[in-house]
């Protein structure tokens, strides 16, 4: 997320045998990234991030006796950069918080697990691993677009390469099945209501997130990772509904509307 409340979904991970410069770092992530935390839900005011490690990848900042995940980070790298086929030409800051209250003590944002600042190459971020955050960075370098695709890459590349996992999920459930279950509950979100990125950002994170993942990572499995990127790179956060139509049909040669129903078949199909 750039902007706003969010939920960070990862779909867990398990200790990795450290190797060259992650072999500095202190600790591997929990058994999941919900499990509790060794300096507890909160945090004293304004705890610093003393701790700094630096691996090929990433600037890891942390505070003292907290803990990150560098070898599952680089592997994650690695997978993302080949997924989006781009050219990182720097390390990634990775700030790591204790929990929401720390984050707020030190940025001034309590409303969030996690937010992307792509143009200083730098993530915020409460979990010892990240596999949303993180494509912000990357996906920046070819554009940024309104929210639902923004927000959809990043859902649509949440999968966990270090336990050979490449299915994108949003806690622990494929996004398919997600949208599935939403389509035969009637509350899936029409996606002509979700183009503009005030509009994506009124209804619940839970539903725009996986929905978003979903027909994002749709686009890309039938029409090509380039088509996306060209979407991307046609458009801004503040484009109108209209105007992201349009951009839809230069890159598509179609309507959203009739891709969205081509979606829905699929959906309807598994």
């Amino acid at each position: 997320m750039i902007n706003g409340a969010r939920r960070l979904q990862i779909n867990g991970a398990r200790r990795l045998q450290p190797s060259g410069a992650t072999l500095v770092l202190v600790a591997a992530v929990l058994a999941s990234s919900c499990g509790k935390h060794p300096l507890g839900p909160t945090s004293p005011s304004g705890l610093p991030l003393s701790e700094r490690v630096e691996t090929t990848s990433y600037v890891f900042r942390y505070s003292a006796g907290d803990i990150v995940d560098a070898a599952w980070q680089e592997t994650f790298r690695a997978w993302a950069v080949a997924a989006l086929d781009v050219h990182v030409p720097q390390r990634v800051t990775y700030n790591k918080y204790v929990g929401r209250s720390h984050m707020g003590d030190l940025t001034g944002r309590y409303n969030t697990n996690g937010y992307a600042e792509p143009a200083s190459f730098t993530i915020h971020t409460i979990w010892p691993i990240d596999n949303h955050e993180v494509i912000h960075v990357y996906s920046a370098l070819f554009g940024s677009p309104v929210a639902l695709l923004n927000e959809g890459l990043a859902v649509a590349h949440q999968t966990d390469p270090a336990r050979g996992d490449l299915t994108p999920k949003w806690s622990g459930t494929p996004l398919h099945e997600w949208a599935r279950q939403f389509r035969q509950r009637g509350t899936l979100i029409p996606i002509g209501s979700l183009l503009a990125t005030d509009d994506f950002r009124r209804f619940d994170d839970n539903t725009t997130y996986p929905e978003a993942g979903s027909f994002v990572r749709y686009l890309i499995d039938r029409h090509g990772l380039a088509s996306m990127k060209r979407l991307f790179g046609g458009g801004n956060a503040a484009d109108s509904a209209d105007s992201v139509r349009a951009q839809f049909r230069a890159v598509y040669g179609r309507e959203v509307d009739d891709v969205e129903r081509d979606w829905w078949s699929m959906l309807d199909a598994r």
